[in-house]
């Protein structure tokens, strides 16, 4: 799995980045995506990725109690990534956080929920447990904040099994071949606006992804949805990470949402 970042002086502005990466779509639980999706409040880290933390609508994954863990010390976004693709499991946390922190090194046998205090462990910085996901914040950090992500998920769950659904049903967009980053808004209405994607896949691929998304409408968004969506896109491939089977019509992916 990976992760572009998109520096936030691209709009002018001083924007807080938040990726969301999620590990599971549709209704039944998934070890890993090959999409992500993030929104503008948070950062989550899964397959598709977003800035929000992100909960699959239907039913939380399955979170494996133990784990064997080598990952290195190394930039705190970079660790974090690799923590997710290990587990499968999203992570939720605001993008200015993790600029200029470290991780700590984490080798061995253990819970999830252990490796991730062991990254985390003297970087000014926690991990909260909710339903299907952890949500990084400052260690003084208070309540509110965690609401009002939590209350975002179930909205970015249902836009990534939409997102895969779409993007599993056509051989041109079918994940599993290729990787890209892809940036949109959503509208009122639940239409997909000024989809653009970072980087080629190669130029047929790259139209057939813009026309699916210019095509595609979700659920009307709330109103309180950090915009835009960036989404990226891993290579595993759906034989491997079982997206993309016919009873889900999932797809495997990441995102990631700034808030502008």
């Amino acid at each position: 799995m990976s992760r572009q970042h998109v520096p936030d002086d691209r709009r002018g502005g001083a924007t807080r980045s938040l990726m969301a990466r999620l590990a599971a779509l549709g209704s039944k639980p998934r070890s890993r995506l090959g999409f992500a999706a993030s929104a503008t409040v948070a950062t989550i880290a899964g397959t598709w990725v977003a800035s929000l933390e992100l909960v699959k609508a239907a039913s939380a994954p399955s979170t494996p109690s133990i784990i064997a863990f080598d990952i290195a010390a190394q930039p705190l976004s970079s660790a974090l990534d690799a923590f997710s693709a290990v587990t499968g499991l999203q992570l939720v946390y605001d993008g200015a956080l993790a600029q200029g922190r470290r991780s700590n090194a984490v080798f061995g046998t253990m819970s999830p929920q252990e490796a991730l205090r062991g990254l985390l462990a003297g970087s000014g910085l926690m991990p909260v447990r909710g339903s299907d996901a952890f949500t990084v914040i400052p260690s003084d950090a208070a309540g509110p904040p965690k609401q009002t992500l939590a209350g975002l998920m179930p909205y970015l769950g249902a836009m990534q099994a939409s997102l895969a659904s779409a993007f599993c049903r056509l051989p041109e967009t079918r994940p599993g071949s290729y990787a890209t980053t892809l940036e949109f808004w959503i509208g009122p209405s639940g239409q997909i606006l000024k989809p653009h994607l970072f980087g080629s896949t190669d130029p047929a691929r790259d139209q057939a992804i813009v026309r699916l998304l210019g095509d595609l409408s979700i659920q009307h968004p709330p109103p309180d949805l950090p915009q835009p969506i960036i989404i990226a896109i891993g290579s595993r491939p759906p034989a491997e990470t079982g997206d993309c089977a016919p009873e889900r019509g999932g797809a495997p992916a990441q995102a990631r949402a700034r808030h502008d």
